[in-house]
């Protein structure tokens, strides 16, 4: 039986960042991960997931947590999120896995929640694990039998968030990135008929190795849903062929390593 003890803080914090609410190309809301497995191990929690496109996938350890007993356990985030929204966010609880049941117990003032385990059949990351396909090698960088993640930036996620609420404004949700003399610059808009409706955000990046005098991509999905759910400084990894490479995001606080993966859009001129 899986067991562990932590903060309902903590555990809203750890959803958020699992199941990565934001906007789908449509601009309607939307979950990316709405179901996952969470191994629940010594050191922690753990999450490996991917959403059901194959465009975005993230790589979690949580360690802001009491582990009691290890295990599994299938989780609806959307569900247990409206359980946990019941309790304050400085509430400690233990958390289990039971006959079919997560058990939320608060111990003063008493409460006990009992919420129904998702179908680990439905839990559609399993079995897709791309983070086998990449290694982060002894300098620091990424790769995989065919790229290398050779350009390595720090952004605040707060930045990229406030230039995908600009792609809002205008309509349009596909972002073209373009890293040129050590500044990130994202540009949204269109020119219907000549009237001039276009943004451009132009983000400080710091490069920590040498990149092609110009260099771009584009991004679609998922960059609200990345974005939107992390605060303060990201370290993002680009290949100098950026129009093929996927982007590898990392995120570290005292209470967790992130790693996310999402794939680059593609776009028709």
């Amino acid at each position: 039986m899986p067991e562990f003890v932590c903060k309902v803080g903590d555990f809203k914090e750890l959803l958020q960042v699992i199941s990565l609410k934001g906007k789908d190309l449509k601009g309607k809301e939307y979950t990316a991960i709405p179901d996952f497995l969470l191994s629940v191990e010594p050191d922690g929690l753990k999450v490996k997931a991917m959403d059901n496109k194959g465009s975005l996938a993230v790589n979690l350890h949580y360690k802001a947590v009491k582990v009691s007993q290890a295990g599994v356990m299938a989780i609806d985030s959307e569900i247990l999120q409206g359980y946990l929204d019941r309790y304050n966010a400085t509430d400690e609880v233990t958390v289990s896995a039971q006959e079919n049941r997560i058990i939320i117990i608060r111990n003063n003032p008493q409460k006990v929640s009992r919420i129904p385990l998702s179908d680990e059949s439905l839990v559609t990351s399993q079995g897709v694990d791309v983070f086998q396909n990449f290694v982060k090698s002894p300098s620091g960088y990424y790769q995989s039998k065919k790229t290398n993640w050779n350009v390595a930036l720090t952004l605040k996620a707060e930045d990229v968030k406030d230039v995908v609420d600009d792609g809002e404004v205008v309509k349009q949700r596909i972002y073209p990135w373009k890293l040129e003399n050590g500044a990130l610059s994202i540009k949204v808009g269109a020119q219907p008929q000549g009237e001039i409706e276009t943004i451009v955000s132009i983000i400080k990046a710091e490069t920590e190795t040498p990149f092609q005098p110009s260099t771009k991509t584009s991004f679609a999905y998922g960059l609200d849903n990345i974005f939107g759910n992390l605060v303060g400084e990201v370290k993002v990894y680009l290949g100098n062929n950026m129009e093929s490479c996927p982007l590898i995001l990392e995120k570290t606080s005292d209470k967790y390593s992130l790693v996310v993966f999402l794939a680059p859009a593609v776009i028709v001129e």
